[in-house]
């Protein structure tokens, strides 16, 4: 049974969200009035915020559960501090489907029951998120699976939530401030999600790039297995990144994961042209062996192939980088299409960015806090809720995903080195100072 993709829906989503306002302004008055100076602080906002959207996404999935993933790792502490624990759930940890018909779903997909076409198909998903649940399976010849179900009649819904406002999968920036392109393409983008025959390309493509680093993982699609809304590969042990950080690893298994995230981060893009823009820290898979570790990336249905203009800008951004030339970053931020008023690198706003930004590039031992990623995330959307800085087509999933990543080692407070990690990668990528 999928979930109700009719005006109800909206209905429902858009009164607890007013309800929700309506208590945080009546608590406020009500306190003013009695003279008591002890209104709702911002952090005590927050978590009923975040405890709303997680009640949301449990319920409704699809866009709904989509924009509470984001506004996780999106606002720098919301994962790394009491009391948003439990919020961590809405990554991999959605409630599964009640009523499922399993295996007349696999029998409208592939024509055959889970017991025909594999060995042991688990029907008790081993994880659930915004738009599938996986299952553990095993292949006829013995071989572990992951097997991801995408919800039935998904699709609908994703389109109906995406008909609403989208505001908490902009970083809850107004889409009013971006221009019908970038809406439109946007959307588009999320949609793209929908479809696992192209993930499955995806994880092909990234596998063979990076097949030589022995610590990174990428499932292998079984293609006679997989259909656009089912998604069979090859299974990845491992913990979700967040769970694994609650085992408190020592500082230099942390700092070694921190520059293993960094690194796929950058060279991704850089080296590729395509990046995985969805850096939701259940995307990602830990398991350590002996004294190393070995990294799953999980899911690809997001990935973005970047704007020639934009690569060659952002190789100029990240030389800027590693050459501390903050007048080259400046050209490569209106290449980019980010600044497109050169009045903006005047504003003290964007020299806090500017500042913010760099500093992990200047210091081999710098870390990656909560405290460092959640005011680079807010400098970073005030500059775009003031027009500072302007997302367009080209550049939105780019910089989404930038923010997501700062975001991410700022909850695993890791100091990936990442002057060193710049130096590596100018060294694959063999590039000079081109203006």
């Amino acid at each position: 049974m999928s979930p109700p993709v009719d005006n109800q829906r909206k209905k429902d989503t858009l009164k607890a969200r007013l309800w929700s306002k309506i208590y945080s302004f009546g608590h406020n008055v009500k306190l003013w009035f009695t003279k008591d100076p002890g209104m709702l602080s911002d952090q005590t906002q927050k978590a009923l915020d975040a405890s709303l959207e997680l009640e949301l996404a449990q319920k409704f999935r699809g866009g709904i559960a989509k924009s509470a993933q984001f506004m996780g790792y999106a606002s720098g502490n919301a994962l790394t501090q009491q009391p948003y624990q439990d919020f961590s759930t809405v990554f991999y940890r959605l409630k599964a489907l009640d009523q499922f018909d399993i295996d007349g779903f696999f029998q409208d997909e592939l024509g055959k029951n889970p017991s025909e076409l594999f060995l042991e198909f688990d029907k008790v998903p081993v994880g659930a998120a915004s738009l599938s649940q996986v299952h553990r399976a095993k292949s006829k010849d013995g071989s572990l699976l992951a097997v991801k179900i995408q919800y039935p009649g998904l699709e609908k819904t994703l389109v109906a939530d995406l008909d609403g406002p989208i505001d908490s999968l902009l970083g809850g920036i107004s889409e009013l401030l971006l221009d019908d392109e970038t809406v439109s393409s946007f959307k588009e983008g999320i949609l793209s999600e929908l479809d696992y025959l192209k993930e499955a390309q995806s994880l092909v493509l990234f596998g063979r790039w990076f097949q030589s680093y022995h610590r990174w993982i990428f499932p292998k699609p079984i293609e006679h297995l997989s259909t656009k809304h089912i998604l069979t590969t090859s299974y990845v042990e491992g913990l979700p990144i967040l769970e694994f950080m609650k085992q408190q690893p020592p500082d230099l298994l942390r700092n070694a994961i921190g520059q293993d995230l960094l690194l796929f981060s950058l060279l991704s893009p850089l080296l590729h042209g395509h990046f995985n823009a969805d850096p939701n820290p259940g995307n990602f898979l830990l398991s350590s062996q002996k004294n190393d570790f070995r990294l799953g990336f999980v899911d690809f249905g997001l990935t973005i192939k970047l704007h020639p203009t934009i690569l060659n800008a952002d190789k100029l951004l990240f030389f800027a980088l590693f050459k501390s030339d903050p007048e080259m970053l400046r050209l490569a931020f209106n290449r980019e299409e980010l600044v497109q008023d050169a009045s903006v690198f005047q504003s003290s706003l964007y020299r806090r960015f500017e500042k913010l930004f760099s500093a992990p590039f200047l210091l081999t031992d710098f870390l990656y806090s909560a405290s460092y990623s959640e005011e680079v995330s807010s400098v970073f959307w005030e500059l775009v809720k003031t027009r500072q800085f302007i997302l367009t087509a080209k550049n939105i999933f780019l910089w989404r995903q930038r923010i997501g990543m700062i975001n991410l080692l700022g909850m695993l407070e890791t100091r990936p080195n990442a002057p060193k990690i710049l130096g590596d990668l100018f060294a694959l990528l063999k590039v000079g100072e081109t203006r």
